[in-house]
């Protein structure tokens, strides 16, 4: 995995963050948006669990990284996110949708018509958070808990986060895992 997250820094690093403590600056958590090529965005509609390249053990990556200035790139892929259930807060959690409202930001100049932005949830509690960002099923899988999310990446750049996610206790959740 970390192979893996290095050769994606190396195309394309802007989309990659490190969540740090601002105490020690051990690593509490990252995300990635990962910009995925015009053919790659069928995989959206298909089962996540045949295009879930980190824990399947395929060979090849189903998603290809568009490379910046890729006029055809429409979609981004929020590829990795994850936050230690040790410091997870709605203020942190917060913090982090709001570096990523910044960074999608940044990336239109990479990606000047990038207009979506894909999830992929792996645990059905986590459906809901989404939701309240604005994201959209698209794609429940039977046999599994994974689902595909979307919403357009003008919406979720409008959305006020900390009003979005008012109404949950987060600090009493045991595990927080978005991929």
């Amino acid at each position: 995995m970390a192979r893996t997250l290095r050769a994606w820094a190396q195309q394309y690093s802007q989309g990659m963050r490190v969540l740090r403590r601002g105490d020690n600056l051990s690593v509490v958590g990252a995300y990635v948006l990962y910009p995925v090529t015009n053919e790659s965005d069928a995989n959206f509609f298909r089962p996540p669990s045949t295009t879930f390249y980190l824990s399947s053990g395929q060979a090849d990556d189903p998603f290809q990284m568009a490379l910046p200035g890729d006029n055809t790139c429409l979609s981004v892929y929020v590829r990795v996110w994850t936050i230690d259930p040790t410091v997870l807060r709605v203020s942190t959690l917060c913090q982090v949708l709001e570096d990523m409202q910044l960074t999608l930001q940044r990336m239109q100049s990479d990606y000047p018509e990038m207009c979506d932005l894909y999830a992929l949830i792996v645990h059905p509690r986590h459906q809901e958070i989404q939701r309240a960002l604005d994201f959209e099923l698209i794609y429940q899988e039977t046999q599994h808990p994974f689902a595909w999310m979307y919403v357009a990446i003008d919406r979720f750049l409008q959305l006020s986060i900390p009003r979005a996610l008012a109404k949950f206790n987060i600090e009493e959740t045991s595990e927080f895992n978005i991929l």
